[in-house]
């Protein structure tokens, strides 16, 4: 299964859903901010990009939507580890499966989040551009 056929599974099972709701929190809580954010990308580039692009582009540079839920979600993944591990029968202290989690996936969890909330506002895009307008 490909990353893309996993985001559509996750999306039509539900497990999305709290994006779908964060992305909509933040468009409204930063409507202002990405309208001056466009702006200044129209100014200083010369172009009109499109409010779509914008979004997008804003997303990307704050990196997180929701950090309380994401910070949440994460911390739920490194429980999960350490149940896993702990039924393996490991020995290794809760904080030291907690740190190796956190060099082994950190970065690559951060990047699959950050997919899924690009994918949600694509399939959705007309729905929050419309919060803009």
């Amino acid at each position: 299964m490909t990353e893309f056929d996993e985001l559509e599974q996750e999306y039509k099972s539900g497990k999305l859903d709290q994006i779908k709701s964060d992305l909509e929190a933040f468009i409204k809580k930063n409507d202002l901010e990405i309208q001056r954010f466009i702006q200044k990308v129209n100014s200083k580039l010369h172009y009109k990009i499109s409010v779509d692009q914008g979004i997008r582009w804003y997303f990307t540079l704050s990196q997180s939507i929701n950090p309380a839920t994401e910070s949440k979600d994460q911390v739920e993944e490194i429980q999960r580890e350490i149940w896993y591990r702990r039924e393996e029968h490991s020995k290794k202290p809760i904080e030291e499966i907690a740190i190796d989690w956190i060099k082994k996936h950190a970065s690559g969890w951060r990047s699959h989040r950050a997919l899924q909330i690009v994918y949600v506002y694509a399939r959705e895009s007309e729905k929050y551009l419309a919060l803009l307008e």
